[in-house]
């Protein structure tokens, strides 16, 4: 319930979805659902506050009625002469005092009920361990790829769904070339991406680089060797140069494959014409940011996987948000940087030029 709270005030409050939320006039409706869902979690939080108030109450009048009988008692034996003053005051301070340690008990107590639900979720959490691990004896992922990638009769669902998003597929890229993936929205396309990033393992067939299944590599080693612009690709509000450079940090400092790598995405283009060239802040998340189109943004995301320089070089609808003419001049300065990558091109469209 606090996650989908959550997620209704990121949409109320987040700028990406503000277009959509003033042109389907979506701001009533989701703020309904938000206080809809906050109101159950204020109400399970004073049912949890009611049943320690009782809890509270009910010791309350415990202590309050224990306090009576024992001073009743204390004060029938000091006027019995059975008991002096002074003893009387030495076994009500003591009686205090007990009454002190069980007040700290019963408050202990009450925490611990009222805590339990969440070290409840906190033990289930950590009992969960990654469905996509590493294998225990990992071989070394190859220096060079030589005889490319294979899909071998692959298929594939989703967790928690019963459709096979790929069926017994064959495909086979190699390197130096260009291997055009088209089809329609929801074919499985960008599924192929995720299960050659083992972001996912296929549930039959397997996807080998050079002759080795990808599930032998370790896990970071092998998403090392492959750069990905995926269709929803990220805008980080950053400068331009953090922006490209993110595609390798530990080479973040290398401007001139930094600007190489704007140059065959164009996004030299855009840059050059910002205030403070690779210096500008982008975005509009903090002060003096400079907000790009999405065809700029796309420019600046392809920018960030060419200057990983991988061997492994995926495209997903990488010009999806492009002009026709700054398409081509990609797809021309593309045919130049394959050179002994291999290069997966995704595309919905009948033909890319």
């Amino acid at each position: 319930m606090f996650r989908k709270t959550n997620y209704y005030s990121e949409l109320l409050t987040n700028r990406r979805h503000a277009k959509e939320l003033r042109i389907f006039n979506l701001a009533k409706h989701f703020q309904e659902r938000f206080d809809t869902s906050r109101s159950e979690i204020v109400k399970n939080i004073k049912t949890i506050l009611l049943q320690r108030f009782r809890m509270s109450l009910g010791t309350a009048i415990i202590e309050g009625v224990g306090i009576l009988l024992i001073v009743a008692l204390l004060y029938d034996k000091v006027s019995r002469g059975i008991l002096t003053v002074g003893t009387f005051i030495m076994f009500f301070e003591a009686f205090r005092r007990g009454q002190g340690f069980m007040q700290g008990l019963v408050s202990n107590l009450s925490g611990l009920y009222s805590n339990k639900l969440f070290i409840a979720n906190l033990f289930e959490f950590l009992k969960l361990q990654p469905e996509i691990a590493n294998d225990p004896n990992p071989i070394p992922f190859p220096k060079t790829i030589k005889q490319g990638i294979k899909f071998e009769n692959i298929s594939f669902h989703y967790p928690g769904s019963e459709k096979k998003v790929i069926d017994s597929m064959y495909l086979e890229a190699v390197p130096g070339t260009i291997t055009n993936i088209k089809g329609k929205n929801g074919a499985g396309k960008t599924t192929l991406i995720k299960l050659l990033c083992r972001l996912y393992d296929c549930d039959d067939g397997k996807i080998t680089i050079d002759g080795t299944d990808i599930r032998k590599f370790n896990i970071e080693e092998l998403r090392k060797n492959i750069s990905v612009i995926f269709q929803d690709f990220s805008q980080y509000d950053l400068t331009a140069h953090e922006n490209i450079s993110l595609g390798n940090v530990t080479d973040n400092k290398n401007h001139s494959a930094i600007r190489q790598a704007a140059q065959h995405s164009q996004a030299d283009e855009v840059i050059d014409n910002l205030p403070h060239g690779y210096n500008t802040q982008l975005g509009k998340q903090f002060e003096k940011g400079e907000e790009l189109s999405m065809g700029q943004w796309q420019r600046i995301a392809l920018g960030r996987s060419l200057f990983k320089d991988a061997p492994i070089l995926v495209l997903d609808e990488p010009t999806s948000w492009m002009d026709r003419e700054t398409q081509k001049v990609f797809y021309k300065n593309l045919e130049n940087i394959k050179n002994e990558k291999v290069v997966i091109l995704i595309s919905h469209k009948e033909n890319t030029e």
